[in-house]
């Protein structure tokens, strides 16, 4: 190539790393690093014309001999001979004549002669001029070994094998020949070295490699560095990413294919980042999400473009392009573009472009995985994986070329038996045998393209498949006679057994009644004392929340009331199941999640910090030769500090090398409090042994200044710290400190002189913690107090306590999470916990064997753990299985109502504001924009959450909940009770009594009106003796029904205004002795709409059959009803009430049956309601934001949860405290 081409190419090219497939001969102006090899190579053809440069996939042979020693041939002269190159480049593939014939034509020669003789190629280089040598360049000679994995389960694949062994060998002697005559023909072949055994295959081979093999030699550190810097020209690159580059390829010469898709990945996100290339390229580039350092550049890359294309095609391309060679060697298998659209059933135009454009996307710009790499595709054109690190590397394909194997195994165990079935020399199968191969069979579905590919046939005749096929069946047909013969004869011997069994039975029942039933009172008694010990350990033994949580399943396995029901669901709603488990020996003092999420570090008082993964697995332990009381991270996780009695130490988390040591802090009187880095990781915070709490410089440990004021006292070798826990805020405003003074204090971190805040706490403060965003501190005393602060104000603090919870004991630690969700606390009573801010509501316990002293939020507020005296971490998630979404409006007001359709897919919300908004009840995303009444107190949507509703006491309004477009509106000079709007969203109904009146004597006191809301008119208007309070419409929207201050419900049609049908109510005493009157408070339809449901303020629900007109059911709640619904099947009635209880009734029993039950929290919203096929209750709790949950309450359902969370049933000698006898497994996959 010409300087000037050579420059031409330098100002288009865009990569100057090649990625997957080799360095071409135009791009020697890239390829450094190897000008010792290429000399090397330039000697060896000097002294031989035979020379095959041999090392292991991945060592760079190609690109050695393409674009190292064939632009070198160009510059220097082997002898007079040699003045002139002619190079011919060829791959032998399957077909190495064919393929050598094509390329001697491309350069320009006549290969007509070629398969003469095995002086083929003398004959065709006698064409070259006086001054000109031909160089044969056979890259990838492995290739030419492919025959021996040719199947040859016939003649036909024997003979097939036979000649494809005789066209390797003859194309073997035509390249040894050519180098033995004149005129003088070159030849370099490249292989890779762990094929040199099969060479012995071909005569004079073996002695050719001997004489002239070079083995390509690793690169040095030097010359790696060559490789990674020179094809950057002027551009910079940082010396920290190249030594993490060549440190993250080690010196093992297969990975430079992975070196090089690396750089190429690097190289184009910096390109993006920095479209100005003002800066180096840097390791932020290298580790970028998309590139993700060498060891994921690969898998991320390809994952990256198997998404954007027909997943299953392109499983079924890969797995036509690689396979599994003999001794399990991962190989690429080229195949015709042709044979790809078969295998994938590409018939028609459009699905062949289908193919076309997937194998298009991973062979062109950056995705080096598939060649040819330019040029158009035709049916005849080979397509090939670019190298064997594809197959290595790539996750997913692995896994596709594992199941293909296995796949390849199943289909010929299965012909090779049909064979010998058909020659009469084999039996058919029989189960289990037959059973696996025709799931698999089904399963796998395998089409007769892709079976050609391993037993042989044409396009045309599919014998051997069909063969297959036919034996399967037949097999089953035989299988299916012979289990009819045998059902046949069972069905005679149990006629006769039946009626010897019968009077056995009759004798037998009268003893089995009267066992059985002492058994059931025994199991109920056990029951019960289960039960009861379930019951105190939770109220007395809070941190044997696992033995609790058994004894409940155990209760409800042998008595499903709904009292041990309610039990466990309340022991489940605190259980997780762990998703890594650590166990340290001696007391864990601190724990901490790295910022980015993927590590956990301990200080344990064995005198290590140990560095885990997010699944437990040990990732460093670095032994400090002290107890190790504390760890933090600095914001940005480039730095990790530990605090040991031996003083704070600082380490790199990169190396896991320390930097510094300040032995000037060594404790003298005892462990020291906590640690913390400055968000800019440039000071560190140390709870001081001595009077006051001290910062210093973080990158030297000198001391900084002094914490002002804190913590007064005079130590003495007996006290314990006085300074226990230090916090910096997030923001890098604050430095929070507490201590035994009692006093928690705020310093400013800009000016801290003096204390911008303090408060004096119940007893000790022995943690301090703030909030991701600095909006909240949290803070533990040694009385058993845990505080949440909120702090507001720019230049003076502002700091207004909103929690303050009290637990048993004294409370060690706190922590806070993401989102200012979550508040977690850890003490001597051995329960680490996890609180609703909002609602202090518990969510979570982790129980401990000992004090907890310690517990930590992972970055994402996602997960959790908790150390202390046991030695035990576990990570656990802290979001409950049984939390189905959240959804907040924008406002973050309190939220006053909700509403859900009858499906549960949607709910609506209003603040205190008259601001509401639509959510999917699945996700929580909103799927309206919020839309405004004022001073709305009522919500109502329409299926679909297609049209919101919303009523203030004098208007109503209905909203397109997609634009949050106003579509209709009505003014009432009457006051709105209620309202509801049909599930289509075409009529709204509203109900109330006027609140002002001249003359109210000469108007009736209740009023309903029906609205057409698309024709934006009164559908018709009715008034009433009594006041409205209820208006309900049926699932079609065809029935409104109505309830009030009456004893009587109506139903009208909703269109027409008729009445339907009247329902007279009979209130109870409860209702007639109160202050107020007596009135419907609520009224709901059954989905199908055979049945109404009304409560009342006399405690009692009704069920109405609305067909029948009569009453069919009653429950007496002895509470006020809130709110009700009927299952799917209308078989259960689940209710809502003022006593902040849940309950399901079984409503087809009389009296009704109570099968279920549950306390509600204060801020619980309703409805209260079935979902999922009635397998759930769905509830939600809102503050200022709704959370949505789904309850089990059926017994199979709990039983099932029970057993996926714990991980052991009771142990034998918890369940000898209630038994003597052999003890049954509760959950038979647990120990």
């Amino acid at each position: 190539m010409s300087f000037a081409a050579v420059l031409e190419r330098i100002g288009t090219v865009q990569n100057p790393y090649p990625g997957l497939r080799p360095f071409e001969t135009e791009e020697a102006h890239l390829f450094f690093g190897r000008d010792q090899q290429i000399a090397e190579l330039v000697a060896r053809l000097q002294r031989s014309r035979f020379v095959a440069v041999v090392g292991v996939s991945g060592g760079g042979k190609s690109s050695l001999v393409r674009a190292g020693l064939i632009p070198a041939l160009g510059r220097v002269h082997l002898g007079a001979e040699a003045a002139r190159w002619r190079m011919v480049v060829t791959r032998p593939g399957g077909t190495p004549f064919q393929n050598l014939t094509t390329d001697l034509r491309r350069a320009g020669l006549d290969p007509s002669e070629l398969r003469r003789s095995s002086q083929g190629l003398l004959h065709v280089a006698r064409q070259l001029g006086e001054d000109e040598t031909l160089l044969v360049v056979v890259d990838q000679f492995e290739e030419l070994f492919r025959y021996k994995d040719l199947q040859t389960i016939d003649r036909e694949g024997q003979v097939q094998k036979e000649a494809a062994a005789g066209e390797a060998a003859e194309f073997v002697q035509l390249l040894l020949t050519s180098t033995q005559y004149l005129p003088p023909v070159y030849v370099v072949l490249t292989m890779r070295s762990d094929y040199l055994g099969d060479c012995a295959l071909f005569r004079g081979l073996p002695e050719a490699l001997n004489e002239s093999q070079y083995l390509v030699p690793r690169l040095t550190r030097q010359q790696r560095m060559e490789a990674i810097e020179g094809p950057l020209g002027q551009t910079r690159i940082a010396p920290n990413l190249v030594q993490r580059i060549l440190n993250d390829a080690g010196d093992e010469p297969d990975r430079l294919p992975l070196l090089q898709h690396a750089l190429m990945r690097t190289w184009s996100q910096w390109r993006k980042s920095d479209s100005g290339q003002t800066r180096p390229v840097e390791l932020q580039d290298y580790l970028a999400p998309s590139v993700g350092g060498l060891e994921h550049a690969l898998d991320k890359h390809a994952e990256e473009l198997v998404k954007d294309v027909p997943e299953k095609t392109a499983e079924t391309i890969f797995k036509r392009l690689s396979a599994e060679g003999l001794n399990r060697r991962e190989r690429r298998n080229p195949t015709q573009l042709r044979d790809l659209w078969e295998v994938c059933g590409a018939e028609s135009e459009e699905e062949r472009r289908i193919v076309n454009a997937i194998v298009d996307h991973f062979r062109h710009e950056e995705a080096t995985f598939l060649t040819p790499r330019g040029g158009e595709l035709k049916s005849d054109t080979y397509i090939d994986i670019t190298h064997e690190s594809l197959i290595r590397e790539w996750g997913t394909l692995r896994r596709w070329v594992t199941e293909e194997a296995e796949d390849h195994a199943t289909c010929m165990r299965i012909y090779d038996d049909a064979l010998l079935y058909a020659l009469g020399k084999g039996d058919l199968w029989r189960n289990p045998r037959l059973q696996l191969a025709l799931d698999w069979w089904k399963l796998k579905q395998p089409t007769a393209a892709w079976a050609r590919r391993y037993i042989g046939g044409e396009a045309q005749d599919d014998a051997g498949f069909r063969r297959t096929w036919d034996f399967l069946e037949a097999s089953r047909t035989a299988r299916d006679e012979e289990r009819a013969r045998v059902r046949r004869r069972r069905m005679t011997i149990q006629i006769v057994t039946s009626v010897v069994l019968l009077a056995m039975t009759a004798l037998f029942s009268w003893a089995m009644y009267s066992r059985n039933r002492m058994k059931k009172e025994h199991e109920t008694a056990m029951a019960r004392a289960m039960s009861f010990s379930s019951l105190d350990d939770q109220v007395e033994h809070p941190n044997q929340l696992i033995s609790s949580t058994l004894y409940a399943l155990e209760s409800v396995k042998r008595e499903g009331t709904s009292a041990s029901l309610h039990m466990l669901q309340q022991a489940l709603e605190l259980v997780r199941k762990p998703l890594a488990h650590v166990q340290r020996e001696g007391d864990v003092l601190g724990v901490a999640f790295s910022p980015d999420g993927n590590y956990l570090v301990t200080a344990g008082q064995d005198q290590k910090a140990t560095v885990y993964d997010m699944m437990g697995k040990k990732v460093k332990e670095l032994d400090q030769g002290a107890e190790v009381s504390a760890v933090a991270f600095s914001r940005n996780g480039k730095y990790m500090t530990v605090e040991t009695d031996n003083g704070p130490r600082v380490f790199d988390t990169a190396s896991w090398q320390m930097l510094w040591h300040d032995a000037y802090h060594t404790s003298r009187y005892g462990r020291f409090g906590t640690v913390a880095f400055s968000p800019d990781g440039l000071s560190l915070a140390l709870a001081e042994p001595y009077v006051i709490a001290e910062v210093i410089d973080g990158n030297t440990g000198e001391k900084a200044w002094d914490i002002p004021e804190s913590h007064e006292g005079t130590p003495s070798e007996t006290d314990e710290p006085h300074v226990k826990s230090v916090a910096f805020s997030p923001d890098g405003r604050y430095l929070a400190t507490g201590g035994t003074d009692r006093k928690l204090r705020l310093t400013k971190v800009k000016d801290h002189e003096k204390n911008a805040w303090q408060m004096e706490l119940n007893g000790a403060v022995n943690s301090v913690a703030f909030s991701p965003d600095s909006r909240f501190l949290a803070a533990g005393d040694d009385q058993g107090t845990a505080w949440v602060f909120e702090i507001s104000g720019d230049e003076n603090a502002k700091v207004d306590e909103i929690v303050q919870r009290k637990e048993r004991g004294s409370i060690e630690t706190v922590a806070l999470s993401k989102g200012d969700r979550y508040l977690a606390t850890g003490g001597d009573d051995g329960v680490a916990r996890i609180f609703e801010i909002a609602d202090q509501r518990e969510v979570l316990e982790q129980p401990h064997k000992g004090a907890v002293l310690s517990v930590a939020f992972s970055p994402d507020g996602m997960s959790f753990t908790s150390s202390g005296e046991d030695g035990a971490v576990d990570i656990v998630e802290v979001k409950s299985q049984d939390e189905i979404s959240r959804m907040a409006l924008s406002s973050r007001n309190v939220l006053q109502q909700a509403s859900m359709t009858s499906d549960t897919k949607y709910m609506a919300v209003v603040d205190e504001k008259g601001t509401a908004q639509a959510f999917e009840v699945a996700s929580g995303k909103a799927v309206s924009p919020t839309v405004h009444l004022e001073y709305a107190d009522q919500v109502t949507l329409s299926t679909e959450a297609k049209y919101v509703a919303l009523a203030s006491l004098l208007k109503a309004a209905v909203f397109d909940a997609s634009s949050g477009k106003e579509l209709f509106s009505a003014d009432w000079e009457w006051g709105i009770n209620t309202m509801d709007l049909t599930p289509d969203g075409r009529y709204l109904a509203v109900g109330g009594h006027p609140e002002s009146l001249t003359s109210p004597t000469s108007v009736r006191p209740g009023r309903v009106q029906v609205f057409d809301v698309q024709k934006k008119s009164l559908q018709w208007s009715e008034d009433f003796d009594f006041k409205i309070s209820n208006v309900a419409f049926s699932a079609d929207g065809q029935h409104l029904a109505v309830g009030g201050e009456a004893p009587m419900l109506q139903v009208f049609d909703t269109a027409k205004k008729d009445p339907v049908v009247k329902f007279p109510l009979q209130w109870q005493s409860d209702c007639r002795e109160q202050r107020e009157p007596c009135k419907v408070n609520g009224i709901t339809f059954s989905l199908d709409g055979k049945y109404l449901v009304s409560w009342a303020n006399d405690k009692r629900l009704r069920v109405m059959d609305i067909a029948a007109v009569r009453e069919i059911q009653t429950v007496d709640l002895h509470v006020y009803p809130m709110a009700a619904m009927l299952s799917g099947d209308d078989k259960y009635l689940a209710v809502s009430s003022q006593d902040l209880m849940g309950r399901v009734y079984e409503v087809t029993s009389s009296p009704p049956t109570e099968v279920w039950h549950r306390p509600l929290a204060q801020n619980d919203f309703f409805p209260f309601a079935f979902t999922e096929n009635d397998k759930y209750i769905i509830m939600g709790s809102a503050s200022n934001e709704m959370v949505i949950h789904r309850l089990l309450w059926q017994q199979k359902d709990l039983i099932d949860r029970a057993c996926a969370l714990m991980i052991r049933n009771l142990s034998s000698e918890e369940w000898k405290e209630f038994s003597s006898e052999k003890q049954p497994k509760a959950c038979p996959s647990l120990p």
